[in-house]
């Protein structure tokens, strides 16, 4: 990484980032897998018995995190590149993961790589995977609303595949939302407003956990 920059500082890592985390625990090992010249992780895992850092867990529990749907992860389609999506947890079933990639092999021993990019959240990780250098989780202001209903609805309509969310306005998704909801947003008195609904779209474009808005001739 670069000078003074640490791991702790960036919200999305890398697949060699996130083995290390899950494999030492250590910021200090993470940031050795991240920034414009990371370590090889193959590498390191022949030198093994020279690691500064003792082995609390397993590269292994990385993939079946994200096999379970435990751990989301977000990527660039190789062949139908649209910016970063969240990668199906069903697409994980057929993939190894070689940090900083994931493969599934091809003919003739190929490696297939149907994924690039391949970025988790560093939060995801530390509440999976805690340790004493991850950060504690912040307090958010709308922690006591019913965010779980949003966000399970929002993975609805970005499974089903009919809509394409970057075509609708962040106006437009709540509104989907909040009808698709019906009676539960209704009489659910820990529902968010729809205004912080938008806002929470919104801040989801910005981080990529949403496609960007396109822009359309009425905009």
């Amino acid at each position: 990484m670069s000078s003074g920059e640490s791991s702790l500082d960036t919200p999305y890592w890398n697949l060699a980032q996130a083995a290390a985390w899950v494999v030492m625990r250590s910021i200090g090992y993470v940031d050795k897998f991240g920034g414009l010249s990371p370590d090889s992780w193959s590498a390191t895992l022949m030198y093994g018995e020279t690691w500064p850092y003792p082995v609390v867990g397993e590269e292994s529990e990385l993939l079946k995190a994200l096999r379970k749907g435990n751990l989301m992860a977000f990527g660039v389609r190789a062949r139908d590149p649209q910016g970063l999506e969240e990668i199906p947890s069903a697409d994980w079933e057929v993939l190894t993961i070689s940090p900083p990639e994931a493969y599934y092999d091809g003919p003739q021993q190929s490696r297939i790589r149907p994924w690039l990019e391949i970025k988790v959240k560093s939060a995801d990780l530390w509440r999976l995977w805690p340790g004493p250098d991850a950060p504690s989780p912040p307090k958010e202001k709308h922690s006591r609303k019913n965010w779980g209903a949003v966000d399970a609805e929002i993975r609805r309509i970005k499974s089903g595949g009919v809509l394409d969310l970057a075509d609708l306005s962040d106006r437009q998704l709540t509104e989907r939302i909040v009808s698709a909801l019906g009676k539960a947003y209704r009489d659910d008195p820990k529902m968010p407003k729809e205004r912080s609904i938008r806002s929470y779209i919104s801040k989801m474009r910005k981080t990529g956990d949403l496609p960007s808005r396109r822009p359309s001739d009425s905009d």
